[in-house]
């Protein structure tokens, strides 16, 4: 094939009058290739189409394939590398072409897989519904730096968040972190998806056990409660990025305070501060749409629930007791 402009050069001399023998003196180029640059309509880009030259694998990939999709669901110690399943291919099949073959198309195969493994869906949130887990912060409690635990509650919906600091992440810390951030918006969400959290429950492949406490305060509230599967962070991504999103601007500097619930009131209201700041894809505030996350909610009960839990432990010689372990 000849270049482009040689081929512009060719219809120039064309429409200047030049005969396809005056043509060929001027360029050297065959008459039957100046004829067919001059009758082409159409010089647009060409699809680049796959070539249809096979390789000795193609009869075989098939066999490779299935190894790799039954490796999946095998300890990751003993599934099969690209020269484990080449000394298979020739040992069990009548392939005699090299392992470079097996090896390329195993790394394809393995990108593919991948790819689709991490390939998920949007997750659509109604106003109402909500995230919780929980995320770690240093902090100067009392001028002593201290690693506590901060509850954070966020509303996909808005992109909205609120957060409370414990010492632990114990059901009681969960419990007070969701009476907090209810009592602030003013309603109980309808649903809310939990990480792996002790305080809360856990999930062990379909069975899902819950703390006591935190049951009885779901039955007191109303509220339906989802826990995610474990390694899972897309089925609760939005509290995830909140976590990180309030470690980094609620919580950095290093805070300071002698006071821890007078600390988690001003976090209430710090993170209300946030509320003007327009959603990035709805076109409108994050305040706007936490109104509309207020409106869903369920009404709060008449009666507050009591975020304890009563039981006994013996004390030793110098009237010290063990509570959790502690």
């Amino acid at each position: 094939m000849i270049s482009m402009p040689m081929i512009e050069s060719i219809r120039d001399m064309s429409r200047r009058g030049l005969a396809n023998a005056d043509i060929q003196r001027e360029t050297g180029i065959s008459q039957p290739t100046i004829r067919k640059y001059l009758a082409m309509d159409d010089f647009s880009p060409k699809m680049p189409t796959a070539s249809g030259r096979g390789s000795m694998l193609d009869p075989y990939k098939p066999f490779v394939d299935a190894v790799l999709g039954a490796g999946r669901h095998v300890w990751r110690k003993q599934r099969h590398t690209a020269k484990r399943i080449w000394e298979r291919l020739t040992a069990e099949t009548p392939y005699e072409g090299g392992y470079g073959m097996v090896k390329r198309h195993v790394r394809e195969r393995k990108a593919q897989m991948r790819a689709s493994d991490m390939a998920y869906m949007e997750l659509v949130w109604a106003p109402g519904g909500a995230q919780a887990d929980f995320g770690d912060v240093d902090v100067l409690l009392g001028g002593a730096r201290t690693r506590m635990h901060f509850f954070a509650l966020s509303f996909p919906f808005s992109n909205m968040g609120f957060c409370q600091l414990f010492a632990g992440v114990t059901s009681e810390c969960v419990c007070q972190g969701l009476k907090d951030a209810f009592g602030h918006i003013g309603g109980v969400p309808r649903r809310i998806v939990f990480g792996n959290a002790a305080g809360a429950g856990r999930r062990c492949g379909d069975k899902v056990t819950e703390a006591e406490l935190f049951s009885g305060m779901r039955a007191h509230y109303g509220f339906e409660a989802a826990f995610a599967n474990p390694s899972s962070g897309h089925e609760k991504g939005d509290v995830e990025r909140k976590v990180g999103w309030m470690g980094r601007h609620l919580f950095t500097p290093v805070p300071a305070f002698d006071d821890l619930g007078e600390f988690n009131r001003r976090l209430l209201d710090r993170r209300g501060a946030y509320s003007g700041t327009p959603h990035y894809e709805k076109g409108a505030s994050r305040g706007e749409l936490l109104e509309r996350d207020r409106a869903a909610p369920l009404p709060p009960p008449e009666r507050p629930f009591a975020r304890v839990r009563y039981g006994s432990a013996a004390a030793d010689k110098r009237g010290r007791a063990s509570v959790d372990g502690g």
